[in-house]
Parts: structure tokens; C-alpha cells; sequence
């Protein structure tokens, strides 16, 4: 935990000696954050397997803590270091990891939940271009019945999205997230 996501832990749950209730302060606070970032309240670590190396499944587990937490600090420091592609097109690590993200006129629509739920499923190992990467959830590239299931309950995609895309582009285009062997967050982004 990142010093600034424990004092904003604190600073939520403070309470009054006197009365034994909640803060109003803090009671907003709670409020406003839960609305402004689509990670808080999902819960869950991220999914590994034992071919994972123990850097791809560190920062796995990193990642999800911070998206969970809502620490853009700590998301953006480390898609900042590791360069990671975070869409399709030209956008900063701030600009994506930007809060809220649960309006969909926000470049990061979902970009928080996406990424817990992403790493709730079971990943996938891809090697390209002399690389190894973690890849989740596995339908990205597992197109089995099996694969889309699981994207489905894990609320990273709807029934009707599956259908959509095996029926529009016959694979899945939706979010994912890479790390690779040497625990590099990759990529993060959703699309073809």
C-alpha cells in the first residue's frame, strides 16, 4: 500500500471519538470516491498459474491491488515505467487511468473494474516477437466456448457482447491486460 492510499484510508474510515459515528467529511468522501472509480468494492485476487514467472505474477497481483484500491499513483507510475499501451490510440498513462472512470465520456470508461475483472479470469501464455506474455482473460486468444463463459461471468464482457464479436470479427476485441515473463505491464487496452 502506497502511502497516499493508506492516508486515504485513514482519512475514510475516521471517526468520532465522541458520538462513535461517521464523520459527515468522511462519509462524503466514501461516496465520492466509490462513484468516481469503477474498481472500489471488487474483490479478489488476480488469477495466476504456476508457468507464470514469479515477476508476470507479482505485477499481476500488484496491478489488480492498485485498480481495486483506485490508486491512479501507483497505476499510472507504473504504466509511466513500464510504457505500457493503454489504448489504440494517443493516450498518456494519467489520461487513462483518469477519475471517474464510469461515465462513458471518459477516455477510461470502465477502465478500473475492466482491469479487476480481466485478472480474475484465467490467463493465457502468448509469446510474439521473442516475448512472453501473461495474457488475461484467455479468450483473447482461446477461442473456445470454454474461454468466452468465462469472460462472461466474470463481468468483464455481456452475453450479447460475446455474440456480437464472435459473430462481427470471430474472435475477442475486448479488454485485456499483458505482462510479460520479466513483469512488465504491456498493454491494458480494449480493441482489435
Amino acid at each position: 500500500m502506497t502511502v497516499a492510499a493508506g492516508a486515504v484510508a485513514v482519512g475514510l474510515s475516521s471517526t468520532s471519538a465522541a458520538a462513535g459515528t461517521t464523520s459527515p467529511a468522511a462519509a462524503e468522501s466514501v461516496a465520492a470516491t466509490t462513484a468516481t472509480c469503477s474498481g472500489r468494492g471488487l474483490y479478489g485476487p488476480a488469477t495466476t498459474n504456476w508457468t507464470m514467472s514469479s515477476r508476470a505474477r507479482d505485477t499481476a497481483r500488484a496491478v489488480i491491488y492498485d485498480a481495486k484500491t483506485c490508486d491512479k499513483r501507483g497505476l499510472v507510475w507504473r504504466s509511466t515505467r513500464d510504457k505500457t499501451l493503454l489504448s489504440l490510440g494517443l493516450v498518456t498513462p494519467s489520461q487513462a487511468w483518469a477519475t471517474p472512470d464510469n461515465r462513458s465520456s471518459s477516455p477510461s470508461y470502465k477502465r478500473y473494474a475492466d482491469t479487476v475483472r480481466a485478472l480474475q479470469t484465467r490467463p493465457r501464455t502468448y509469446r510474439w516477437n521473442g516475448a512472453t506474455y501473461s495474457v488475461w482473460p484467455r479468450v483473447a486468444y482461446d477461442n473456445t466456448s470454454g474461454a468466452w463463459d468465462e469472460a462472461v461471468r466474470s463481468g468483464l464482457i455481456s452475453r450479447s457482447d460475446a455474440r456480437q464479436m464472435q459473430s462481427s470479427f470471430g474472435y475477442y476485441v475486448g479488454y485485456r491486460v499483458y505482462v510479460t515473463d520479466g513483469g512488465r505491464l504491456a498493454y491494458a487496452f480494449a480493441g482489435e
